[in-house]
């Protein structure tokens, strides 16, 4: 049986550059146990976060939301301190591999952009 991964949900409307951080960033929650989302939805188009009226990160390519989720451990300063910084490192690899860079918004969002 496959595990559904509530919260995971790709957005419809991302660019391809968008789709390829997306693809990266789940794999890597999924593969590390951080797929817990606490109840949020982790994923957001630039469209969509411009729509709930938030003023940063509107020019990413994708907006990961990790108030309360796991991810919060693979983007967030104060939460990576807690494994010396090693999931932050491991996927800041990653996405630079695909040409992008994650962006803290104001510490419960980050917005993933184009190098």
């Amino acid at each position: 049986m496959v595990k559904e991964y509530a919260g995971l949900e790709k957005p419809n409307d991302l660019c391809p550059l968008g789709e390829k951080a997306y693809e990266v960033i789940r794999s890597f929650l999924v593969e590390k146990g951080l797929d817990d989302c606490g109840g949020c939805k982790v994923f957001y188009s630039p469209t969509e976060w411009k729509a709930r009226g938030e003023k940063y990160c509107t020019g990413s390519t994708l907006v990961v939301v990790y108030d309360g989720a796991d991810a919060r451990r693979a983007f967030n300063m104060d939460y990576g301190y807690e494994t010396k910084y090693k999931h932050m490192n491991d996927i800041n690899e990653r996405l630079d591999a695909v040409g992008v860079f994650p962006e803290e918004g104001t510490g419960w969002y980050c917005g993933i952009y184009k190098k």
